[in-house]
């Protein structure tokens, strides 16, 4: 009988050991399938980083491209500007350096370009002044003022075109 208890003992410890070796393979299987998704979702990330980065690439391009035809429409428009400013048609002028500010190329050219061009409308509405011709001087201010970049000599101006008005009402 205690042949048959060991026996039994040994038979039940046989079976213990069958599943505990079953329950580590399911364990391992588990973890082996586990370790595969892990695997599939990082090459998954990665594929995705380098797709992501070959659209910011080519944004990248795309956003060279277009400032550099940005620029060359600056180029453009300021060549006009320079036109317009010599031909004394001021309205255009103005129209064209404000759209080439807004293009956001250049922007020191711009920036000279509409120093100038607020110099020269000022100038002009002076001599128009002196001609007395105060519609062109104050049309001309005006359009100073518009381009905000002397506001103390748009001011000065504003100021002379009154002095002429009152001195010009007591003649």
């Amino acid at each position: 009988k205690e042949i048959l208890d060991i026996y039994d003992r040994i038979e039940k410890l046989k079976d213990e050991a069958i599943s505990a070796r079953n329950l580590a393979k399911t364990e391992a299987d588990k973890a082996k399938a586990s370790e595969k998704i892990a695997a599939d979702a990082l090459s998954s990330v990665q594929k995705a980083n380098l797709r992501a980065q070959a659209v910011l690439d080519s944004l990248n391009i795309v956003l060279d491209n277009l400032g550099k035809a940005n620029a060359d429409k600056v180029r453009l428009i300021l060549a006009e500007v320079a036109r317009n400013q010599q031909e004394l048609n001021f309205d255009a002028a103005v129209d064209k350096i404000k759209t080439a500010k807004i293009l956001r190329a250049l922007p020191d050219s711009v920036n000279l370009a509409y120093q100038d061009l607020s110099q020269s409308l000022l100038s002009h509405a002076r001599e128009d002044l002196q001609r007395k011709d105060y519609k062109a001087a104050l049309t001309k201010i005006k359009s100073a003022g518009e381009l905000n970049i002397q506001p103390d000599s748009v001011a000065a101006a504003n100021r002379l075109i009154l002095h002429f008005l009152v001195e010009n009402a007591r003649l």
